[in-house]
């Protein structure tokens, strides 16, 4: 079984990069139908540094503060990291080329302020600032101490943790596979606002490419073909299943294939023909044709769900033309899905309890706060006295501001400002 997390980072502040990541790890025997990592690698793996075990993984928010520093956060992640075949230390620029996009990847040198990442090295092994407290989400200034990177440590010296953790999660019979990530700049966000129309839109156009990832995989395709019964003869030379190929987006100017809504009289209680919910743009719900599946998932895929939506059903649609999609829940709290032997939850406050979603928090806010030292960075060079920011609204009107006032925010504010 596979368990892949998916979460984001940035998404409110206006200054600084979207950042989102996909972790996953893969059980040999799933001690139950909806398992728990957290009970799995008790004793290895705690959810805050307070806990049992060596290697924190939790909220990135709890984990990291400014006050706090990165110590915690970025110590679990370069042992993590580095089990998947990530080598520390690596540049910033060298992290972005390994987990994202190439289109990610060349967008550092789209803008001035992260045309540096290549000087960047990681660990940053940051320390918590003893001049003022952690800001949260208002968007306090952060002192120069607490964004300066120290040298980073050997290699050498980062070897011994990262080999006992694989020790440790082999004992348990866990993988723990190479993650993704997604790193957009303002100006690439706006870019894509524009084509999407949209906030909403801009973000599943950007996480979706995450999502292909946990859904084309060759384990999950094989798993998928056991719970079909489909033969190998189905395959294509990568492995996996040609019919219904997944794709970030319906071609252009074609709309999201959406089953005809059944009238409801037919779709009573009992009856064959299957119910559809028409928030999830045609969906069949559940609990009103049968089970929902004959065996436990292949693989569970949590997001961390932000905002007040609640229907996903257009959008996974698009990324699984012609798939048994099945709206499961759509509450205020949680929307699930299933398809085939798998199942997507899209959860308010997953990564306070999911540890596959827990750390693709974390990775997801490490690469913005790596990204945030170089941008802080460039700009105190040429505002000089500036404080830093952390790019959250309140304080990201003092920012600009004090840009302007040093005579140097650019002309293009969609370079800088990211459309809210």
């Amino acid at each position: 079984m596979i368990l892949s997390g998916l979460d984001e980072a940035g998404l409110g502040p206006p200054l600084g990069p979207f950042c989102a990541a996909l972790a996953e790890f893969q059980i040999q025997s799933p001690p139950a139908d909806n398992p728990d990592l957290y009970e799995i690698l008790s004793g290895i793996v705690p959810r805050n540094a307070d806990g049992d075990g060596h290697w924190p993984v939790g909220d990135s928010k709890i984990l990291y503060s400014p006050a706090k520093g990165l110590e915690v956060l970025e110590s679990s992640l370069i042992a993590f990291l580095s089990v998947s075949g990530v080598r520390f230390p690596i540049s910033f620029s060298g992290l972005i080329s390994k987990l994202c996009t190439s289109e990610d990847a060349e967008s550092l040198n789209s803008v001035p302020w992260f045309a540096e990442a290549e000087s960047l090295m990681l660990p940053m092994r940051q320390t918590a600032s003893k001049e003022e407290g952690a800001p949260g989400d208002t968007g306090a200034p952060r002192s120069a101490q607490a964004i300066k990177p120290a040298a980073p440590p050997a290699a050498a010296s980062l070897q011994p943790a990262a080999s006992s953790l694989a020790a440790a999660l082999t004992e348990k019979g866990v993988l723990f596979r190479p993650p993704s990530a997604r790193f957009i700049t303002a100006a690439a966000f706006n870019r894509t606002i524009t084509a999407r129309g949209g906030k909403g839109g801009a973000v599943q156009s950007i996480l979706s490419p995450l999502l292909n990832t946990a859904l084309t995989s060759k384990e999950h395709a094989a798993a998928e073909r056991a719970f079909s019964g489909k033969s190998d003869s189905t395959r294509s030379a990568d492995g996996c299943v040609p019919d219904n190929p997944v794709q970030s987006s319906p071609p252009a100017g074609e709309k999201p294939r959406v089953p005809p809504e059944i009238p409801a009289a037919s779709a009573a209680l009992g009856d064959p023909a299957p119910n559809i919910s028409a928030h999830s743009g045609g969906l069949p719900a559940s609990g009103r044709s049968g089970p929902l599946s004959p065996a436990a998932p292949v693989r569970r895929i949590t997001v961390d769900r932000q905002g007040g939506r609640r229907y996903y059903g257009e959008w996974l649609m698009n990324l699984l033309p012609g798939a048994p999609l099945r709206a499961v829940e759509e509450g205020k709290q949680r929307s699930v899905y299933t398809f085939g032997a798998s199942s997507i939850e899209f959860t308010v406050g997953a990564d306070g309890f999911r540890m596959e979603t827990a750390l693709a928090s974390m990775l997801a806010k490490y690469i913005r706060e790596a990204a945030m030292t170089l941008f802080n960075k460039w700009w105190s060079e040429r505002a000089v006295g500036i404080k830093p920011t952390a790019g959250y609204p309140t304080d990201a009107k003092r920012f600009l501001k004090d840009l302007a006032a040093a005579g140097v925010l650019p002309a293009d504010r969609d370079l800088l400002v990211r459309r809210l």
